[in-house]
């Protein structure tokens, strides 16, 4: 059951800088690190600040999968990846919204299900370990090409 529905302005955040908001306080490295501290700290969701653009985060696996079935109806994507995406004649999985995200989402979800992941596993690892063992092929002849 979704919780009574707060403004982004409600939502608890990290104190921020003016004009750069928690922006440097992000290591690319270890963001998920910084995010999973200030999602323990301030609870699910909170709010953090890139400049002026807010960025919402949940950690409650069931809120998360309640806002996906009301995607896109009740809740869409950050709106300008979907129109930078358009122009670049790429948009799909990641970008799309509307009627054109239904029949995605139905793929998507077959797809990413348990028993698809299971069965793709021994691929996956196969392709990884060739990809390794390139890599260190190239590494001992000191090449950068692959």
């Amino acid at each position: 059951m979704l919780a009574a529905s707060r403004e982004i302005g409600e939502l608890p955040s990290p104190r921020g800088l003016p004009l750069i908001g928690n922006a440097h306080q992000l290591d690319v490295p270890t963001h998920h690190q910084r995010l999973e501290r200030w999602a323990a700290e301030l609870g699910t969701p909170y709010v953090f600040r890139l400049g002026r653009l807010p960025v919402t985060v949940w950690s409650d696996i069931e809120l998360e999968h309640a806002i996906m079935r009301e995607r896109p109806h009740r809740y869409r994507r950050f709106e300008r990846i979907e129109s930078i995406l358009k122009e670049f004649d790429c948009n799909g999985l990641f970008s799309v919204e509307g009627r054109a995200w239904e029949p995605q989402r139905r793929l998507v979800m077959q797809a990413l299900s348990i028993n698809h992941i299971k069965a793709f596993y021994p691929t996956l690892a196969a392709i990884t370990e060739r990809l390794r063992k390139r890599w260190e092929k190239v590494a001992r002849a000191g090449s950068s090409s692959t």
